[in-house]
């Protein structure tokens, strides 16, 4: 099955579709924007965004990137990064419990300690 990947290069989706190309995957980019950067996300006109009725089927949570892998899917960004390293990392991927647990830990010390200074 293709992956499909849920979301838009100016949000977390951007570590994704970074990812998927790095490695080579073939993949399905559905554009879903955010609700909240739309006047109003619920007119009949309005772009898939975060509160459509179809993008809340993949993901209730209301929110991108969501990553659909047959009838797997995923929610969170750096999840799904360590989801595809593994499943396609190749080169990427770790070798051994150890090296996962290295990959698991700079993951979170990415999101805890370099994102929030990223944002600001």
């Amino acid at each position: 099955m293709a992956i499909t990947l849920y979301g838009v290069y100016r949000s977390r989706a951007s570590r994704n579709i970074w990812l998927l190309n790095e490695l080579g995957v073939k993949f399905k980019h559905v554009p879903v924007i955010q609700a909240n950067r739309l006047a109003n996300p619920a007119a009949k006109d309005a772009p898939l965004n975060t509160t459509s009725p179809a993008f809340r089927k993949i993901n209730p949570n209301d929110r991108i990137p969501a990553l659909q892998d047959g009838k797997l899917i995923l929610n969170e960004s750096l999840a799904m990064n360590l989801y595809l390293a593994k499943k396609f990392g190749g080169k990427l991927a770790p070798r051994t419990v150890k090296e996962d647990g290295l990959m698991t830990m700079w993951t979170v010390w990415a999101v805890t300690e370099v994102e929030p200074h990223s944002r600001r």
